[in-house]
């Protein structure tokens, strides 16, 4: 146990010190009374002026509640950096596991938690039942096996926790949890990128935080009709993990009964998938999915699933080709079961008729997935639970080819609007006040064409299904309340910035890192380290002045939605958290107003006030067939 702060500290950390201990009082976690023992003296928080008043002496009372406080160095990033000072054991309730985690930067840590038995490969998993047995928490688990990665181990069902509380026993106080689920188009990701790291975001937002790995690809989603291998054994993980979340979390600090699923681009198609589980539907009590994929082209199978029959022609068939698995059904599945993980998610795609791509497909499969699509229409086959819907300004930017000589808007969406969309091109040509060339990026007429497709494509990709998808489930009360956002300030990770530098802040003499206020592609996956909190670990450097006060804004919204589902921060909250660049900005932005069917009041998001909008581009949504009754059943009739 590292010893109380002294006196002399606490002078000098006073106006910290305070307002750590304001919360507590704040939330009616320790009494206003309630004495803080000091290793040579001890504090009160003084209501009325909001100061500590420290005395120095010792005092007899030594069971009182402990208020950890960190000054470690250690960057988030650290995968393992556990010693015998900071370690913890935490034991759950239920089955009197032990896992020793341990404190770092602004956060206990319990990493690389085995929340599945490992399961025969295509088969799905049951709830870990290991019962009085001991878990070194201290590092990462092994990702599951995928595309470019030499891992070839299939026990890679582990979850990660991030709790800046653990409980004495007795779980009071317990915080709301928030269940990430990373994306990575269902063949790639992990939970222990990261980019995911919540050090930062559990500490600022007061919440716990869950991040998982699931089965990817050819071992997560192959089916085989008429076989065992029946697919969406990567759901079948999320579904595992949150059933293990629920009956373990209160064991570090989190409430079972408020968790939020959250998940990005693939993460959020499984959020989707999720509110529409009857599998699922009890198990968490909010959702944000973020830049869900849908409506037509490349993002069409995330939110319109298929038959087993339709995905094996699409994959299944071609994936058992070229892993030289033909025949009958039985003799397939002893061949493919022959196959290593590594093979099954490199070599195998790669020597596939369908041009290196590996099976993807959420199905209909009868059990975990009952219907083709989000049913929003009918309340009794969604889950009824608080939303937070959104995408990024220009979503479907890395999902297009940039090519310099795209130089007119003929060119520029014909690049996007084809096969199936092909009937809408000829309407959006037409509409050159919707869907203008615009000299917005630069003088380049090649880059203003790309802006073009990337608006054209965002619309068809990302924005305009899920916009139809809150406004009719909100006409059928099937979400209990709903907010819409969309990113207009963002910044790509390392590790995901496709034609660079199209999604990046322009570089200057006055601003070598980037000038956020000058035109730029806000592209799919910029917003992620605003989200979690970790922007400074990646950029080191913050572009402008209000890159700092973004970040924490974001948080804010996120965590104040899982707390209370709604993202609007209480202003005495801000206060009492010293969060005075967050009340300012909302201050001035005003209350985030929920959607409405008729009215989703898209609040765009950005350090300095934005204006807040109906809909988001809601006629070209109209013009490119995904209106907002898109989904109504008259419209899918026709």
């Amino acid at each position: 146990m590292e010893r109380p702060i002294t006196v002399e500290e606490a002078q000098r950390d006073q106006d910290d010190l305070a307002r750590l201990i304001g919360y507590q009082i704040y939330s009616a976690r320790i009494p206003a009374s309630q004495s803080i023992l000091l290793s040579d003296g001890t504090a009160n928080f003084m209501v009325n002026s909001k100061k500590l008043q420290i005395n120095k002496g010792k005092s007899s009372f030594q069971n009182w509640p402990v208020l950890c406080t960190q000054s470690d160095t250690q960057t988030t990033t650290k995968a393992s950096v556990a010693t015998t000072s900071n370690i913890f054991n935490v034991t759950t309730a239920q089955s009197r596991n032990t896992f020793t985690g341990y404190r770092n930067k602004k956060s206990f840590r319990f990493l690389g938690i085995p929340y599945s038995n490992v399961p025969a490969r295509w088969t799905y998993g049951k709830v870990n039942t290991r019962t009085k047995s001991y878990f070194n928490a201290t590092s990462f688990g092994s990702i599951c096996p995928q595309s470019g990665s030499q891992v070839d181990d299939e026990n890679c069902l582990f979850l990660n926790i991030w709790t800046n509380y653990l409980p004495s026993g007795s779980n009071d106080n317990l915080r709301p949890v928030l269940f990430w689920i990373h994306g990575g188009a269902f063949t790639g990701g992990s939970g222990s990128d990261p980019t995911f790291d919540g050090g930062n975001l559990v500490s600022r937002g007061d919440v716990i935080l869950v991040t998982i790995n699931y089965r990817l690809a050819n071992l997560g989603f192959l089916n085989v009709p008429g076989t065992n291998i029946t697919g969406n054994y990567g759901i079948a993980d999320q579904i595992l993990a949150l059933k293990w979340v629920r009956n373990n979390i209160k064991a570090f600090g989190g409430d079972p009964d408020r968790i939020t699923i959250w998940g990005q681009s693939a993460g959020a198609g499984s959020v989707r998938a999720l509110l529409g589980s009857p599998e699922s539907r009890n198990l968490f009590a909010a959702a944000i999915p973020g830049s869900n994929l849908g409506g037509y082209d490349y993002g069409t199978s995330y939110s319109q699933y298929y038959t087993p029959q339709e995905s094996y022609a699409v994959i299944g068939n071609a994936t058992i080709f070229a892993a030289g698995c033909s025949g009958n059904n039985s003799s397939t599945i002893q061949c493919l079961q022959r196959v290593s993980a590594y093979d099954l998610q490199n070599t195998v795609p790669n020597k596939s008729p369908a041009n290196g791509n590996s099976a993807r497909f959420v199905i209909v499969d009868g059990t975990y997935i009952t219907e083709s699509r989000l049913n929003v229409t009918d309340r009794r086959k969604v889950a009824n639970v608080p939303t937070l819907w959104g995408n990024v300004a220009e979503d479907a930017a890395p999902f297009l080819q940039y090519s310099s000589s795209g130089t007119n808007r003929t060119t520029a969406i014909s690049s996007v609007l084809y096969g199936d969309q092909a009937s809408f091109a000829k309407d959006v040509l037409a509409n050159e006040n919707l869907f203008p060339l615009g000299t917005s990026l630069s003088n380049n007429i090649s880059l203003n064409a790309f802006n073009l497709s990337a608006q054209v494509g965002t619309d068809v990709i990302f924005r305009c299904l899920d916009q139809a998808t809150v406004s009719s489930a909100l006409k059928h009360k099937s979400f209990q309340k709903s907010w819409y956002y969309q990113f207009e300030r963002t910044y790509q990770p390392s590790g995901f910035d496709p034609n660079a530098p199209v999604c990046d802040a322009p570089k200057t003499a006055n601003r070598p890192n980037g000038d956020p206020s000058l035109p730029y592609l806000r592209c799919h996956s910029g917003d992620l380290l605003f989200e979690f909190g970790n922007y400074a670990n990646e950029a080191v450097v913050f572009r402008d002045q209000y890159d700092l006060p973004f970040t924490a804004l974001i948080m804010d919204y996120w965590t104040a939605f899982a707390r209370d589902h709604d993202p609007n921060p209480p202003t005495d909250y801000l206060s009492v958290r010293g969060y005075s660049s967050t009340a300012e900005i909302t201050q001035k932005t005003g209350r985030w107003q929920e959607s409405q069917s008729q009215n989703l009041n898209a609040r765009l998001l950005d350090a300095l006030p934005r204006q807040l909008f109906t809909s988001i581009r809601s006629k070209q949504c109209s013009i490119v067939g995904i209106p907002s009754e898109y989904l109504e059943p008259s419209s899918i009739a026709t």
